[in-house]
This record gives structure tokens, C-alpha cells and sequence, in this order.
């Protein structure tokens, strides 16, 4: 069983020495450097412990490794000297960590950390998890890669993440997924093209608060199960669009939309001060339907789209992705 907890003083020995042989065999591996590697040394680590929120990695009762968070303001850590012990690498264990040090430590929204340019396995995994690179820099002498990663909401059972340009494709193949595709198209409402998906504003991609809106990956235990969009519209209210889907039929009927919409929802309008949300799903959807009436959404009896959209989005929006029949429009305020 692998746990993560606070490291205390007597284990400062253990994680030393688990420390220093990751950091010589990634040395050995992929750097032209072939100093003696003596970092950090048990009385290095005491300090450490005793001045950060300090980790240690148990497997099966064993310490296997570290990592310890430098608080850089309310919402913001560094992760420092993540190491495991070679002979516990590439067995996952780098991922589950990660995953649970961000569930630990839920009121952190912006995670930062540097890894050597050499240090290739290490940039895989954090780009893996939704890291993004952001910078070279040198630190102790050393040519690092600097990465962040940015958390727009956790939930009791998902995160909500923002994407990035490299996830477009991620969400386009979920929103095609041969599992759920039939909820939302059919051969009167075809799926869009890829070529059609990818003229999606790049912006909205920015892997970033973005002043134009985002998609977000919908994660339940670092694992992407599905997406949720919102965009600012531009007509006589000030408004919020929304859009989700799952991309997997074994993850629907569990309360993730629900909960992502929610967060959705939540985040926008402390953000923004957005008071009113809209959702325009297929009539045959009858399952999203329930679940956005089970958010708090109710159908417009009379919808204007001039109250949402400009003279320009009118026409192109107005009807709705299936017509202004098989359109529903659903709208949520808040008082």
C-alpha cells in the first residue's frame, strides 16, 4: 500500500539516503556530469523537515522517498527534491504522489516546480499530469525546466483542471467517443469534424485563467473523464455559457457532470460576478436534461437570443446547435 505523510525528524536519515541514490542514478542515466553526488546529506534533511510541509513516500511500511512544498502565498506551493528510489521507478508511484499531494492539499490552486533540462522521465510525468512548461532557467548551477499547473476547482470526487492547447484532441476524441457520441449526434445532427473542432479559439486552450473562458478537464483520481466549457456571451444580459460531456459510459450516472457544472458554476462567479448561466442541450438528452434541472436549471419559456448573444452571434448561435425545436434552453441565476 503506498501512503504519503508528514515526514517527522527520525526519518530524515531514510529519505537521505532515498534522496541521494535518485539523484545519482538520474545522473549516471542522462547527465554528462559524473560529479559524486553527496545532496542532501540527514542533517540537510532535518532542517528541511522542520522549516516545510515535508513528505514522506511509504510502501509497504517503507520509506521509498520524499517531497516537500514551499508555500510561496495562500494558493501557490513550489515542489522541491520530489524523489523516489530507483528501485521503486516506473511503477506508477510518481503519479499516485502527485495525484494525492494535490487531494492533501486542496486550497492550493497553483502548483510550480523546476526539473533538470537532462532529467527527461521527470518532464514526462509532469506533462503527463497537466503540467505545463513555462520557462529555462539555472538553479545551483544546474540548466532547469520550469513547469505550472493550475487547478480551477476541486471537488468532493473530481478537479476540475484547465486545458491546454495540447489537450484539444483529448477533448475532441471524447466528444466523438463511440460510447456516448449517440447521446448528443445523430444523422441529422452530425458530429462535427476535427478540421470544425479545431477552429475553436486557441485561447480558450490557454491552460490558464482566460478572460474569454475555458475548457476544463473534468479528473476523478487524476484520470480525465470528460470536459466542461464556459464562454462569455455578449447580448443584452451578462451571461455564461456552459457545455459538458463524458466520454465514457462506465463514468456517467455517477454525479461528475453534476458536480462539475456546479464547481462551474461556483468558480465563474466568484471570479467573474456572472449571475446568470446558460446551458443549450439536444431534447433527446433527457438524462443531461435531469442532471442540469438537478443543478438548479430551468427551462426559458420564451428565449430571446438577442438576451444572450450580439446582432452578429444571433445568426449563428440563436437556434441553437439542433435547431430551435429540438433545441432546450435551460437557464440558471443566481439571486
Amino acid at each position: 500500500m503506498l501512503r504519503v505523510i508528514k515526514a517527522e525528524i527520525k526519518d530524515s536519515d531514510q529519505i537521505a539516503k532515498c534522496t541521494r541514490r535518485a539523484y545519482a542514478d538520474e545522473i549516471k542515466k542522462y547527465s554528462n556530469n559524473q560529479m559524486e553526488n553527496e545532496y542532501p546529506l540527514k542533517e540537510e534533511v532535518e532542517e528541511v523537515i522542520s522549516k516545510y510541509n515535508y513528505y514522506k513516500i511509504i510502501l509497504n511500511e517503507k520509506i521509498i522517498g520524499g517531497v516537500f512544498l514551499v508555500q510561496k502565498n495562500d494558493k501557490t506551493v513550489c515542489i522541491e527534491d520530489f524523489c523516489i528510489d530507483p528501485e521503486y521507478q516506473n511503477k506508477g508511484y510518481g503519479t499516485k504522489v502527485l495525484i494525492k499531494l494535490e487531494t492533501m492539499n486542496k486550497h492550493i490552486k497553483t502548483w510550480t516546480l523546476v526539473t533538470p533540462t537532462y532529467s527527461i522521465g521527470n518532464q514526462y510525468l509532469y506533462k503527463k499530469l497537466g503540467y505545463k512548461e513555462v520557462g529555462i532557467g539555472k538553479q545551483d548551477g544546474i540548466e532547469v525546466v520550469k513547469f505550472k499547473k493550475e487547478i480551477c476547482a476541486y471537488g468532493e470526487n473530481i478537479s476540475l483542471e484547465f486545458a491546454q492547447l495540447k489537450d484539444k484532441k483529448l477533448i475532441y476524441d471524447m466528444l466523438v467517443s463511440p460510447e456516448v457520441k449517440n447521446l448528443m449526434f445523430d444523422e441529422n445532427h452530425p458530429e462535427p469534424s476535427w478540421e470544425e473542432f479545431d477552429e475553436e479559439p486557441d485561447s480558450l486552450f490557454s491552460g490558464v485563467l482566460n478572460e474569454e473562458g475555458n475548457y476544463l478537464l473534468i479528473k476523478v483520481d487524476g484520470e480525465v473523464i470528460g470536459t466542461v466549457s464556459y464562454a462569455f456571451n455578449s447580448g443584452k444580459l451578462k451571461s455564461a455559457e456552459l457545455d459538458i460531456w463524458i466520454s465514457s459510459t462506465r463514468n456517467l450516472g455517477k454525479g461528475y457532470g453534476t458536480e462539475a457544472i456546479k464547481l462551474v458554476i461556483e468558480f465563474v462567479h466568484s471570479n467573474y460576478g456572472i449571475k446568470t448561466f446558460i446551458i443549450r442541450p439536444w431534447i433527446k438528452n433527457n438524462n443531461a436534461i435531469k442532471a442540469y434541472e438537478k443543478c438548479g436549471f430551468k427551462e426559458i419559456e420564451v428565449f430571446d437570443p438577442s438576451d444572450f448573444y450580439s446582432e452578429e452571434e444571433v445568426d449563428e448561435y440563436g437556434e441553437g446547435d439542433y435547431g430551435v425545436d429540438e433545441t432546450v434552453n435551460l437557464i440558471y441565476e443566481i439571486e
